[in-house]
């Protein structure tokens, strides 16, 4: 997973600043499983694909999950369950900068599908 940290402005901000990035409750391994248990499919939707769909999101200074896009796209059931997983996604605890300021981060998460032999 890619992040870039962003002000009030939704400015790139150098990393230098930065004393803890977002936190999702059980870290990354947790979202992961998370991801995993709550990514679902209608069964009339649902056909067997391999590809990739790359998706944004930024996490806030409250630490909400925001500002979700597929910006590289597979097809529509695909991505339509991308965008919904992600919009699930719990509250984190949000960044932090060395002066205690709390700033928003956008995450870059990809999502990878691989036919089983």
């Amino acid at each position: 997973m890619e992040y870039q940290l962003l002000d009030e402005n939704d400015n790139q901000i150098n990393f230098a600043s930065l004393i803890e990035l977002p936190e999702f409750p059980g870290g990354f391994d947790s979202l992961t499983i998370f991801i995993q248990k709550n990514f679902e499919f209608s069964q009339n939707e649902f056909k067997e694909i391999e590809g990739k769909i790359k998706s944004t999101f930024v996490v806030d200074t409250l630490g909400k999950v925001v500002d979700i896009e597929i910006i590289e796209r597979l097809r529509k059931d695909y991505d339509t369950a991308s965008y919904k997983v992600i919009s699930k996604i719990p509250d984190w605890k949000p960044a932090k900068m060395q002066n205690g300021k709390k700033v928003k981060v956008k995450f870059l998460l990809s999502f990878k599908f691989v036919l089983e032999e």
